[in-house]
């Protein structure tokens, strides 16, 4: 699979940066905080992966995700975490998201779960 765009949702330069870069088989729209993502949301009904870091300034990774599920329930969503003290918050939200990332997160588990979660949406929209 390529091609496919995947937004990535992260108050951090760098990680934005780091999917930019390395997952250059895709088109990374890169989002700074949740204004923004949403914006591009609201405006756009082509995104096929969210990856959503889960503490940001301001709107965070919880509330975002309701916000991001109202525009479009059927979204694909990964949460990165940096916080392992995150597992209740995470084990809450689990119904809402497709997979879970802990950073510093290995480049090719990302790949993996880019692809397990590109080739299901895939499937789900060739059913009729």
């Amino acid at each position: 699979m390529a091609g496919e765009k995947i937004m990535v949702i992260d108050d951090e330069k760098i990680i934005r940066d780091v999917f930019v870069t390395v997952f250059d088989e895709y088109k990374i729209i890169p989002a700074v905080d949740a204004q923004q993502a949403l914006n591009i949301l609201n405006h756009s009904n082509d995104i096929d992966l969210i990856v959503l870091d889960m503490m940001m300034p301001g709107l965070r990774g919880a509330e975002l995700l309701k916000e991001i599920k109202k525009i479009n329930p059927n979204y694909k969503v990964i949460i990165l975490t940096g916080h392992s003290s995150q597992e209740k918050a995470i084990e809450a939200l689990r119904s809402d998201i497709d997979a879970c990332v802990e950073k510093p997160f290995d480049i090719e588990n990302i790949k993996q779960v880019f692809e397990k979660l590109l080739s299901k949406r895939k499937s789900a929209q060739n059913q009729p």
